[in-house]
């Protein structure tokens, strides 16, 4: 793995459980990449309190809150177009605005030229989450066709990790903000959580991971601490996942997530698990901290999760919405034309059309939609 993009990701992951180290973060992005500044913009659109406004340490804060006042207009149709990109994919600013020579000396551009040496600018969105609006801007000190290859390569293998921190971040703010904690509350989250070391052992579960340990349905932690799948290729994959994610947590390897079903002896649903690198850069649980975050959704334990931000994402009808909450509850078609006294086929309809406005197929993908969107934060 290349020196910067390895030098990057402990930086990276030590801002998903706190804000206060997003502008190193974005230091790191840009050393990575050899650009000249990075500057990131996430917005919730479910109405959570919950927003990022940061920039690396080259630009200073002032200089950073007048560019916006004084010349944001510029940004509105960029951002327009950005829309229509590819997740993850770049746009230039020669896309923006072709006619270079014609923008050259435009306010904005002379602005950032004078003060930084910003030639050209340009940006991706991070996700396709709908629940927030996520934005990586990028500043480079030449033309695109000088940019050194390791630009575009290092982008591409940022981007990713950048992405999950920016979800994981968006949780623990949410629990900070309620609990002053992040890992230090995990209890307060309605599904399974976990805090595992790279040997694969589990260091911190939260009260729903340890109800799900405990009826020994398909997972388990055994007499040395280690998480045990039922299924043993399963419990091959947990823990290449947990120690391949700790090595990126350490700057070691490039994995951003891991996420499989883990069947069940019950023969209910299967969980659906989900690992991610993570570093306690608060020392919240333990100094130094270098490991994965274990994330545990049980289908059939549902009763946290809220259709509410689904609905205004998607424009769920009030009868849609019902039926989505009644879903999320983990009851049938039938359970829920009883309790409407309308036909089942009448609700398989309804389930069928907000499934198409969400962009889903089934119960689960609906569950991890609601989570992402409206963390059980109880």
């Amino acid at each position: 793995m290349d020196r910067a993009l390895a030098c990057a990701l402990p930086t990276i992951y030590d801002a998903a459980a706190s804000d206060r180290n997003w502008p190193a973060a974005l230091d790191a992005v840009a050393n990575a990449s050899e650009a000249r500044g990075a500057i990131l913009m996430v917005f919730d659109l479910v109405g959570l309190p919950f927003q990022v406004q940061k920039w690396c340490t080259t630009y200073r804060d002032e200089d950073i809150q007048q560019y916006f006042r004084e010349f944001g207009r510029y940004e509105e149709f960029a951002v327009d177009l950005l829309r229509l990109h590819p997740t993850r994919t770049l746009c230039l600013d020669t896309e923006v605005w072709p006619a270079r020579d014609e923008v050259a000396d435009r306010e904005d551009y002379v602005f950032l030229r004078d003060r930084y040496g910003v030639e050209h600018r340009a940006a991706a969105r991070l996700s396709n989450n709908k629940g927030w609006s996520d934005v990586l801007a990028l500043q480079v000190d030449r033309h695109w066709d000088a940019m050194p290859s390791n630009f575009w390569d290092s982008l591409n293998s940022l981007m990713p990790h950048l992405s999950k921190v920016v979800e994981i971040n968006r949780t623990f703010s949410l629990l900070r903000l309620r609990y002053q904690a992040a890992l230090a509350a995990l209890d307060r989250i309605g599904v399974g959580m976990c805090v595992a070391l790279p040997n694969g052992s589990i260091l911190v579960s939260n009260t729903e991971a340890q109800r799900i340990f405990s009826t020994g349905d398909g997972l388990r932690i055994a007499g040395d601490g280690q998480l045990i799948a039922r299924d043993e290729d399963v419990a091959r994959q947990i823990t290449a996942a947990i120690a391949l994610t700790s090595s990126t947590a350490k700057g070691e390897q490039n994995c951003a997530e891991f996420a499989f079903p883990c069947a069940r002896s019950s023969g209910e649903y299967p969980y659906l698990v989900e690992v991610c690198p993570l570093r306690d850069s608060d020392d919240e649980i333990e100094t130094c901290l270098l490991g994965s975050l274990v994330c545990i959704i049980d289908p059939e334990r549902t009763e946290d999760l809220s259709a509410d931000g689904l609905a205004i994402l998607f424009g769920f009808s009030p009868v849609e919405k019902r039926v989505c909450d009644e879903l999320l509850r983990g009851r049938t078609a039938i359970e829920i034309a009883d309790i409407r006294n309308v036909s089942p086929e009448t609700v398989r309809s309804q389930v069928k059309a907000l499934y198409q406005k969400a962009g889903i197929s089934n119960r689960v993908e609906l569950m991890r939609l609601a989570i992402s969107v409206n963390p059980p934060i109880i």
